[in-house]
C-alpha cells in the first residue's frame, strides 16, 4: 500500500487466545479480530467457485486516527484489474490497517494470502500470510498493519501512481479461492 521497503504486522483471533501469524519480512505485533459463527452440522461442502469462499469487503484506514482511505466490496471479477484510488496523505501515515472480511461455507484447512507488488510489470515485493484453519459457516475479519518505511526508502507517488499493481490471492493450501489485481493511483 505504501511502496517498497515496508514492514507488516499481523495478528488474528478466532474466539480463543490470539494466534499471531507472521509474514516473511520484519514483523511486530498488532491487534486484529475475527467473528465466527459455526455452520449447522448438516451443511454440505460447496465446491470451489460456488460462493464457498467469499470476500465480503476490504478496508484500508489510518491506524492512528481510524480515518478510512478505501473500501472495496466487489471481488467478483477475478480476471479484470481494478483501479484503487488512494489519497496521497496515506503515504504520510506511519501505519495503515488493512482489513479483509470474508466468509467460508466450507472448512478451510490452511487459508493463506499471497500478495505480489508489481512496478512497471516487474515484481518488487511479495508477501505471504497464513491465517490457518477456518471454521465452516464462519465470517471472519483479518486485519494486518502496514508500517511505513523511512521517507528516503519510499518510492515517490509520482512514480508508482498508475504503475503499481497489487495482485492479492487467497488460497486454501494450493487451491485458489479468490484473486484480485489492483492498479494503485495516488490522488
Amino acid at each position: 500500500i505504501f511502496s517498497s521497503g515496508i514492514s507488516i504486522c499481523l495478528m488474528h483471533r478466532r474466539g480463543s487466545p490470539g494466534i499471531i501469524s507472521r509474514p516473511s519480512g520484519s514483523v511486530t505485533s498488532a491487534a486484529a479480530s475475527s467473528r465466527a459463527a459455526p455452520a449447522p452440522a448438516t451443511s454440505a461442502p460447496l465446491p470451489p467457485g460456488e460462493d464457498a469462499f467469499k470476500i465480503i469487503n476490504i478496508r484500508i484506514r489510518d491506524l492512528e486516527t481510524k480515518a478510512p482511505f478505501w473500501t472495496c466490496r466487489d471481488w467478483s471479477n477475478i480476471k479484470r484489474t481494478t483501479e484503487m484510488h488512494l489519497p496521497r496523505k496515506l503515504l504520510q501515515c506511519s501505519s495503515v490497517a488493512r482489513e479483509f472480511t470474508f466468509s467460508s461455507h466450507n472448512v478451510l484447512e490452511n487459508l493463506r494470502l499471497q500478495q505480489t507488488v508489481y512496478l512497471h510489470d516487474q515484481p518488487i515485493e511479495e508477501w505471504n500470510f497464513e491465517f490457518g484453519f477456518v471454521i465452516p459457516g464462519s465470517t471472519n475479519t483479518w486485519e494486518s498493519v502496514v508500517l511505513a518505511a523511512a521517507p528516503e526508502e519510499m518510492i515517490p507517488a509520482e512514480i508508482i501512481s498508475g504503475n503499481m499493481v497489487i495482485d492479492t490471492a487467497f488460497y486454501d493450501g494450493s487451491a485458489l479461492l479468490a484473486r484480485k489485481r489492483l492498479t494503485v493511483f495516488y490522488e
